[in-house]
């Protein structure tokens, strides 16, 4: 197993909002109010073109295996 760690491409999109729906779907959590009823979840590569925010890709074979990012939010302390 070679999995692979890079920051997003707009080609993952689709692959990464399928497994965050499917994943809180498989947890029976609720989906108002969370990123699986947020637009914003089919276009991550634009949101995390954000300053100070980035999204990293984890793949094997090019088969999008998840992701996870850091996004800017406010209230929240800089760093």
């Amino acid at each position: 197993m070679h999995i692979q760690i890079r920051p997003i491409q707009p080609y993952n999109n689709s692959a990464l909002a399928k497994i965050i729906r499917s994943s809180i779907e498989a947890l029976h959590l609720t989906t108002e109010g969370t990123a699986h009823s947020d637009p914003t979840t089919d276009n991550l590569f634009h949101h995390f073109q954000t300053p100070q925010s980035f999204y990293w890709v984890a793949s094997e074979n090019e088969t999008v295996l998840g992701g996870c990012g850091i996004f800017p939010s406010n209230g929240l302390p800089a760093g």
